[in-house]
């Protein structure tokens, strides 16, 4: 099963979640600490916003074909927001940059039981 985890403000690397970055960090050493036995497969928001705050319907559709048949994790509430109504099966997970460690330990503790799900099925 693919999982994809989706995060915005790709800061202009050419890989999500670059290991240089605090999120980036953050989300390899915890999905390297839970062992994860799944496909993985990384995914970030650079939609273009028009005015009304509306993403462009073609990237939105571009997205949607990438995750059918995937898990799909949206990484903070601005990703949830966004992308909610047109990926309604997401489940939301803290951002890995989050200050809070509640937050931390939520997305690992989520990401773990997302796992277990899938693999033990």
């Amino acid at each position: 099963m693919n999982l994809v985890l989706i995060g915005g403000n790709p800061k202009g690397y050419s890989i999500p979640f670059h290991p240089s970055t605090l999120s980036g960090r953050r989300l390899r050493n915890i999905l390297s600490k839970l062992q994860i036995p799944c496909e993985m497969s990384f995914e970030i928001i650079d939609m273009t916003i028009n005015e009304n705050d509306i993403p462009n319907i073609d990237e939105i559709n571009e997205l949607k074909e990438k995750c059918r048949n995937s898990i799909v994790v949206f990484l903070g509430r601005f990703v949830e927001k966004e992308l909610s109504k047109h990926i309604p099966y997401g489940i939301y997970l803290p951002h890995p940059a989050s200050r809070k460690t509640s937050d931390l330990k939520r997305l690992e503790t989520g990401l773990a039981e997302i796992i277990n799900r899938v693999c033990v099925s």
